[in-house]
């Protein structure tokens, strides 16, 4: 699965971090677990190609949040490993 998110959803949007444009994460990430996916997530970010990494960092910190609060509303474990966060069915 990938995700990429944008300032909107105009021609002319622009790249934003993960997680704070106009893509509906959380509905998106409570259908994915909803409906049994465990797979990887890549996000991707590509608006300050010389610094990428406070960007990078700010949609992994949003995502995580997002994922640990969803998973919570669906009562699903959350379990953090060298990969990143998870999810386990209960």
């Amino acid at each position: 699965m990938h995700f990429k998110d944008l300032d909107s959803d105009g021609a002319d949007a622009r790249d934003v971090a993960v997680g704070t444009g106009v893509m509906l994460t959380i509905p998106l990430l409570r259908e994915l677990l909803h409906s049994g996916y465990y797979g990887e997530i890549q996000l991707e970010y590509e608006a300050e190609e010389k610094d990428p990494l406070p960007g990078m960092a700010e949609s992994l910190g949003s995502m995580r949040g997002k994922l640990q609060a969803t998973a919570k509303t669906l009562k699903i474990e959350t379990v953090r490993s060298s990969r990143g966060a998870r999810c386990n069915l209960p």
